[in-house]
Parts: structure tokens; C-alpha cells; sequence
């Protein structure tokens, strides 16, 4: 685990212990982000379970690796459905920590369903959309550069990869 993302779980955790009740802990959603799995959440859940003994939590094993990068309306249905009965069980309602692209999910979910969430945690979510290439999108697209990369986004196949989805080069058209 990085140093990074080590402090983005001390703080996480901070913010829930802050907003919980000192008797009772709510349950806790956790969400990975693209091109990775549930896996990956597993040091945080470990940690919020350290930290708060006894806390439910729900490390969302959907959209792994490739599969995270399905059109993100897709991924939005089905992690909702995934977890709708852990949030409905949850009268005072649940902790969301979600990391990376699955911050952008849900905040999809919080935005287009009914739910009982107390707490959304988005942790190096790209909320405004993305403009850059990471290492993530080298991986998928190793010989085009972010100035390229609308040209496959802004597509009706690009719509069909998560990413196009929230792709923001407006840069690139300053009289829009």
C-alpha cells in the first residue's frame, strides 16, 4: 500500500469516526475504482474493521478489472442492485468510501436512487471528469496522448468505455 493511499484511508476513517455514534458504528460501503477489484479495498476494510470492531462493511465485488471499464450507467445499475438490500438493512443509514472511478459511481447511485446514505466518502474521484493520461490510460491506450484521446472519447463506441463517459477535454474547445 502507498503512502498515498495509506493517508486517504487514515483520513477516510477519521471522517466516519467523526460522523459515527460513540455506541454503534453504521455499515460501511466500500467501492474500487477502475481497473482493479474489490481486492484492492481489502487494507481498508481491514482498517475500519480494526479501528471500529464490529462494523459491517461491504466491499462491492463487481465491475473488477476490465469490466470496470463497462459504460458507467451500466455500472451504476448493477452496483446499486448489488448493494441495495446491505443499505435498506441499515435503518440509520450506511458510510460510503469510494475510491477513484468508483466515487463516480456512487455518486451515480446517490444521485438517480432512494437511499439511506449518511456519509459519502469520495476519495481521488475525478467529480469534474478527467483530462490527462494516467497510468491507467496508458494501459488501455499506449500510443495516443490526452490531445488524441477525445478523438476516441467523444465517439459513440468511446460513450461504450467507462472513462468516455466523464472524459472532460473542454480545453481543447475553448469556444464551447
Amino acid at each position: 500500500m502507498t503512502l498515498y493511499y495509506r493517508d486517504l484511508v487514515c483520513l477516510a476513517c477519521l471522517i466516519l469516526g467523526a460522523v459515527s455514534s460513540a455506541n454503534a458504528y453504521r455499515p460501511v460501503v466500500v467501492m474500487h475504482g477502475i481497473l482493479s477489484s474489490y481486492d484492492y479495498m481489502t487494507d481498508m476494510v481491514q482498517f475500519i474493521q480494526k479501528a471500529h470492531p464490529g462494523t459491517e462493511v461491504l466491499n462491492v465485488n463487481a465491475y473488477n478489472y476490465a469490466k470496470s471499464v463497462l459504460p458507467m450507467w451500466d455500472q451504476v445499475n448493477g452496483v446499486q442492485a448489488k448493494i441495495q438490500s446491505f443499505v435498506k438493512s441499515a435503518p440509520d443509514g450506511v458510510h460510503m468510501i469510494c475510491y477513484s472511478q468508483g466515487g463516480l459511481i456512487c455518486r451515480g447511485i446517490l444521485e438517480s436512487f432512494p437511499t439511506n446514505i449518511h456519509t459519502f466518502v469520495s476519495l481521488s474521484s475525478p467529480q469534474a471528469g478527467q483530462y490527462g493520461v494516467t497510468e491507467y490510460l496508458k494501459y488501455l491506450f499506449p500510443n495516443c496522448t490526452k490531445e488524441h484521446l477525445y478523438l476516441v472519447f467523444y465517439t459513440d463506441a468511446g460513450q461504450h468505455i467507462s472513462v468516455g463517459g466523464y472524459w472532460n477535454g473542454l480545453l481543447l474547445f475553448p469556444n464551447l
